[in-house]
């Protein structure tokens, strides 16, 4: 087999590989279940189509389609923020991580090889999976503010998409890289202000109407 035919091969198979990783990611955390036959059907069904959109518009257009396909199938009522906040969460970990590689591979003028790339690809899949389900970045969907978090997650998830369309349509040089990366960096430590900032003035309020009722019921006893 020739070098080139294996680069493809390669990189047909690590298309599959990562739609295939993203749709078992999402399938922990739904909130939906579905029986083993129709996750199968879904899968068998969506692969094949995700995969040739992936590899003729790439990534930016293929995760819309897959976000937009998991939302209508696994929602659990006609208006559902929890299920395509989950879907935004592992969409915008899977951009933040393809981004920081490419980071890396810039940085350090890798070459690319076949190895090479399989290590990176098993370093961004364990990210990937040990941020989603380890960690309580998906929690908030479901607390009494959840639509405040999703409302975050649409805006941080819009960002990423604006960096990874600039990125990989317009082949910015390493500086434009760097400033899109720093602006989303920014972008970010500004939506998790914003929620925790809303979060406090959330629990103040709570506790200033339990502190209210407490003065009226001790007025009343009296």
């Amino acid at each position: 087999m020739k070098n080139t035919e294996m680069w493809e091969y390669f990189y047909l198979m690590n298309v599959i590989i990562g739609i295939t990783f993203g749709y078992c990611i999402f399938l922990k955390v739904a909130l939906k279940r579905r029986s083993l036959k129709e996750n199968m059907l879904y899968f068998c069904l969506t692969v094949p189509v995700l995969t040739l959109v992936y590899i003729s518009w790439g990534n930016v257009l293929e995760q819309f389609i897959e976000i937009t396909l998991l939302y209508l199938i696994y929602r659990k009522r006609p208006k559902d923020h929890q299920t395509l906040g989950r879907l935004l969460i592992i969409g915008s970990i899977s951009y933040m991580v393809e981004s920081l590689m490419v980071l890396i591979t810039f940085s350090f003028g890798i070459e690319h090889s076949i190895a090479q790339m399989l290590f990176f690809d098993i370093v961004a899949y364990m990210v990937i999976y040990l941020t989603s389900m380890k960690t309580p970045i998906i929690r908030p969907l479901d607390r009494e503010n959840g639509k405040v978090y999703f409302g975050l997650m649409v805006y941080i998830y819009m960002t990423f998409l604006g960096i990874n369309y600039m990125v990989y349509f317009i082949k910015s040089e390493m500086v434009a890289f760097l400033i899109l990366m720093l602006f989303f960096i920014v972008q970010l430590f500004f939506a998790i202000y914003l929620y925790l900032t809303i979060q406090k003035v959330a629990k103040d309020k709570l506790f200033l109407q339990q502190l209210d009722n407490a003065v009226c019921k001790i007025k009343l006893e009296k």
